[in-house]
């Protein structure tokens, strides 16, 4: 049985500690289970600046077509604009396809109190993204897509209501919890307990 190819490049210096250090933050802003989902979107990233860096290099009738089928693949998923230039596809981040993630786009959206949570969701089979059931929590999403729960599921969301939105390009940040529903928890549980000392 043929083993198949990896789809991703690991590192070539496994113990350097700066790299270390962006990734283990990188892991914990976005949830990741493993360094995998980092290499892999590094891979897919180095992809795209390689299709760009040929369209640069192309001098014919051909460069326009290839830049609008390139510039229209990344536009459908937010990443960058219809009218961008090949220069801004050079300068794209491993945060900004991070950001277009399902598993972030979910807790963006204030529907899971953390990120570790909106992958637990995903995983879970309790995510319609257009009606779909998606279970993988590193599923691109596009711009015309919509991101709801199954229907029944609902969550707790009175500790969502005030997640904290960061600017684009940086860790996803947690959210704030609030001590309401803990104490209207404890208020519950007292009261029954006093009920049942009558």
């Amino acid at each position: 049985m043929r083993r198949a190819k990896p789809r991703y490049k690991s590192p070539r210096k496994p113990w350097e500690s700066k790299r270390i250090k962006e990734e283990n933050e990188i892991v914990r802003g976005y949830g990741l289970v493993n360094k995998r989902e980092i290499w892999k979107t590094a891979d897919k990233l180095r992809n795209w600046r390689e299709q760009a860096k040929n369209i640069v290099s192309i001098i014919s009738q051909e460069k326009d077509k290839h830049k609008k089928i390139l510039l229209d693949s990344l536009a459908k998923f937010g990443i960058v604009k219809q009218d961008s230039d090949v220069e801004e596809i050079l300068a794209l981040t491993m945060k900004d396809l991070f950001e277009r993630r399902l598993q972030t786009i979910i807790y963006r959206k204030g529907l899971a109190r953390t990120v570790k949570q909106a992958r637990q969701f995903i995983v879970h089979n309790k995510v319609l993204v257009s009606g779909r059931k998606v279970n993988s929590p590193s599923y691109m999403v596009r711009v015309d897509d919509e991101v709801k729960f199954v229907e029944g599921f609902e969550p707790n969301t009175e500790v969502v209501a005030e997640v904290v939105q960061s600017e684009p390009g940086s860790a996803a940040p947690r959210a704030e919890s609030t001590t309401e529903v803990k104490e209207t928890k404890s208020e519950a549980a007292a009261q029954s307990a006093a009920e049942v000392k009558e």
